[in-house]
């Protein structure tokens, strides 16, 4: 009790400022800078308790932070003595309160010496802030590998969905094709199938897949199969074959293959089309162009005959005729000199008949192979031909430009002689025959195979004829005007008509009475390649 009587005891001291020469003033001077340093002393341990310790539970070295705001409390608490001191003299308090400040004081120093260094060794705010960007840079690019990965992940969904798509599309064209679809191996049997195996030979998809493919093939074409599924493994493409396939009733289809060989994948991706139906029709078409070329034997034949036997009586008539007449024509009346005469004239009718029929024909059996022929020197040669008739007639032929074509030179010679003859022949009593030869520019183009083609124009002054019969003039031995005054037995133009279609062209007229007629004749410039090589006869 005494310890505590003596600390709050002034006995023996006096107070501060009975001690010296102190004013008022000065007093009053140290007692406010004591006061405010005691109030800043108390305030900064409670702005720590309330602002670092009550609101951060997790608060790094708490037990610095107590023991410094004891600390500065007891430094505080020896100004608030100083002011004491001045109006009571209680030293012993006051010393005391020293001694604890100096304990806290060396306390905290004995704290801050091993809490410094784990302090330095924290990371500082722009340490946290270095590390707060590197995060966001971290974070940012996860985004968007993030990002990058959905959308790679979507258009995978959207490829995958895609390929869904065309394998659904695939899968019903594969069972719908009218066509056999399937996939082989390399090591020559099916893979896959299409219903229309099933349905074209009789087998069983299990029959079909069980069996090497060659098995199916007919004897006679297992060589030259065999030979054709060794290119396609080679990496070659099969763009057209054809092989019998035995169907499950013992007879055999034409197939006609298309194949894509897979080398990687060691299959072979085939579509094969029924044809046995063409091959039917090609065999009858063949047997068609037999009977055709004996028809042309036979027509050659009797050309032949014609031109020799038949020919022969009829010059003898002739002959024996004139012979009659000249010798014994007085011994006959009139009359019978009248008979002798239709007798020789029709004599000669019928020769010119034959020998017109025969040219008839061999527009057909005697061809030539079609090689560039040039219009215009042809056209020439007519006109040196026709050089009599031309002075007879007083005509002329106006010739323009004519270019070179695919054609038989001999038959485009008599097309071209036929027609300006004709010309020449119908001509106007009261004005010379003017013949016009010229090609109109190639201004039109098969719209199918690109195919160009010239219009040859024949045109001429003549006496016409009505347009209605454009059709009848063409046939064998049809004429329009009387034969007394117009030689001939009208079978020229028929000629031409069949000169031309041979070609593969056309021919046609347009005329007016009294005004002349103008023949068009429509060619292929180029002959397909199989029509320039030997001479085919057709009929």
């Amino acid at each position: 009790m005494d310890f505590f009587h003596n600390l709050f005891s002034g006995v023996g001291f006096i107070p501060r400022a009975q001690c010296g020469a102190w004013t008022t003033g000065l007093i009053r001077l140290h007692n406010l800078s004591d006061f405010f340093i005691w109030t800043a002393y108390l305030a900064i341990p409670l702005v720590l308790a309330k602002f670092a310790y009550s609101r951060r539970r997790d608060l790094p070295f708490r037990q610095l932070f107590w023991l410094f705001g004891l600390f500065i409390f007891a430094c505080g608490t020896t100004h608030l003595m100083d002011i004491v001191l001045f109006y009571n003299p209680l030293y012993r308090l006051s010393g005391l309160i020293k001694l604890i400040t100096a304990v806290a004081s060396w306390g905290t120093v004995a704290a801050l010496y091993h809490v410094v260094p784990r302090a330095l060794q924290m990371r500082s705010p722009d340490d946290f802030e270095r590390e707060i960007q590197q995060r966001q840079q971290v974070e940012a690019s996860l985004y968007n590998e993030i990002e990058q990965h959905r959308q790679t992940e979507a258009a995978l969904q959207a490829e995958i969905a895609h390929r869904k798509r065309l394998e659904a599309e695939w899968e019903h064209i594969f069972e719908l094709s009218p066509d056999k679809l399937c996939v082989t191996g390399f090591d020559g049997f099916f893979k896959r199938i299409n219903p229309m195996w099933e349905n074209s030979l009789g087998y069983s998809r299990e029959e079909l897949l069980a069996h090497p493919l060659l098995e199916f093939v007919h004897p006679d074409d297992a060589e030259k199969t065999l030979a054709e599924e060794e290119r396609n493994r080679s990496g070659e493409n099969t763009d057209s074959f054809e092989n019998r396939f035995r169907c499950k009733d013992g007879s055999y289809k034409w197939l006609s293959w298309r194949a894509r060989a897979i080398p990687a994948e060691h299959v072979i991706y085939a579509a094969a089309r029924d044809i046995t139906e063409r091959k039917k029709t090609e065999q009858i078409l063949q047997s068609t162009m037999h009977q055709l070329e004996r028809s042309n034997r036979e027509l050659q034949d009797f050309a032949s005959i014609a031109s020799h036997d038949l020919q022969e009586p009829l010059r003898a008539i002739q002959a024996f005729s004139e012979r009659l007449q000249n010798k014994h024509g007085d011994m006959l009346n009139e009359e019978g000199r009248d008979y002798l005469t239709r007798m020789h004239n029709a004599a000669t009718r019928m020769r010119s008949s034959i020998q017109d029929l025969l040219a008839y024909s061999r527009v057909t059996t005697r061809v030539l192979p079609f090689t560039p022929t040039n219009l215009a020197t042809t056209t020439k040669a007519v006109l040196a031909d026709l050089v009599i008739h031309l002075e007879e007639t007083g005509g002329h032929v106006e010739v323009g430009d004519l270019p070179v074509i695919d054609a038989d030179a001999m038959q485009m010679r008599q097309l071209f002689q036929n027609l300006i003859a004709n010309g020449l022949k119908f001509h106007r009593d009261d004005e010379p025959p003017v013949i016009q030869v010229y090609a109109q520019p190639p201004a039109s183009e098969d719209s199918e195979n690109g195919e160009e083609w010239v219009w040859i124009v024949v045109k001429d002054n003549g006496i016409g004829f009505d347009e209605k019969f454009s059709e009848r003039i063409f046939s064998p031995f049809e004429r329009l005007h009387n034969k007394n005054k117009y030689s001939g037995t009208g079978i020229g133009l028929a000629i031409c008509r069949k000169i031309v279609e041979r070609h593969e062209g056309h021919i046609s007229v347009k005329s007016v009475p009294g005004e002349g007629s103008q023949f068009v004749i429509a060619l292929p410039i180029k002959q397909p390649e199989n029509d320039l090589s030997p001479a085919h006869p057709l009929i």
